[in-house]
């Protein structure tokens, strides 16, 4: 015997606020809320309909699900999307694409679609040109990109040019702009930082989170999640660079002198 989520009375009531929350933003939204034991409503998150949206600029950017399938493959919710890709747009994107001194990267990373993330791969052609030297350009790294000779086809990004001055003078860039960064500094100063910052935070994040929960302070749980916020910019700081920059280019020199 199935039974409805919500009550008739929570239908109607739902449906009210969500006309409330059109008419004030005089376009169709996307509103995420919840509602606790006691049958009171609390409203999450409100944003604009992106299909039905006005089309933008970045529409125009071509999105791809290539590099997403390895690094962000499970369904995402709007407010998930912006906890996280919050963070991988402004310190792994722009924040590193300054200091490494790529002027002419786009800002605009991430796009949420039907519940899954879409890289721009105009971001990660740019990166294939700056940080992946033409013999290690194998076939697992082509298959982020499409079949064929396009703008952005397996072919086209295999013959793309090395910068390779552009790619030492990022490494040069790193060590004065910051220095934990450097390729032979991240994985001890990330060890040091889990050991003596994160590791510590958890502890305290989960006796801070029972008592909140406990207390039902719903004001101190937004606070919570705030501070974690903070916290996990430095570990976005550190892995900005092992993963995206020295490891992977380093595994892919490893494997071609191996082959």
């Amino acid at each position: 015997n199935i039974q409805p989520s919500l009550k008739n009375k929570e239908i109607i009531i739902l449906s009210q606020i969500g006309t409330q929350i059109e008419k004030l933003f005089k376009t169709p939204q996307d509103i995420e809320w919840a509602i606790d034991q006691n049958d009171k409503i609390y409203l999450l998150q409100s944003r604009p309909i992106t299909s039905l949206g006005k089309i933008e600029s970045e529409d125009d950017l071509y999105w791809t699900r290539g590099y997403s399938d390895d690094y962000w493959n499970d369904p995402c919710t709007p407010l998930f999307f912006d906890l996280l890709g919050d963070q991988i747009t402004k310190v792994v994107n722009i924040e590193l694409n300054s200091i490494m001194g790529y002027s002419d990267m786009d800002k605009i990373l991430l796009k949420l679609y039907n519940s899954h993330v879409y890289f721009n791969l105009n971001v990660l052609k740019k990166k294939v040109e700056y940080e992946i030297p033409k013999y290690t350009r194998n076939e697992d790294l082509l298959n982020y990109f499409p079949e064929g000779s396009g703008p952005y086809g397996k072919e086209t990004m295999k013959n793309l040019p090395f910068r390779t001055p552009k790619r030492i003078f990022s490494e040069i860039r790193i060590m004065m702009h910051d220095p934990d960064g450097g390729i032979k500094k991240t994985a001890d100063k990330y060890e040091i930082w889990s050991e003596n910052t994160f590791i510590p935070y958890c502890y305290k994040f989960d006796s801070d989170l029972v008592a909140l929960s406990t207390n039902k302070d719903l004001e101190g749980l937004i606070d919570l999640a705030k501070e974690l916020d903070q916290i996990m910019v430095a570990h976005f700081r550190l892995i900005r660079y092992g993963i995206p920059v020295h490891n992977l280019g380093m595994n892919l020199t490893v494997r071609y002198m191996l082959t």
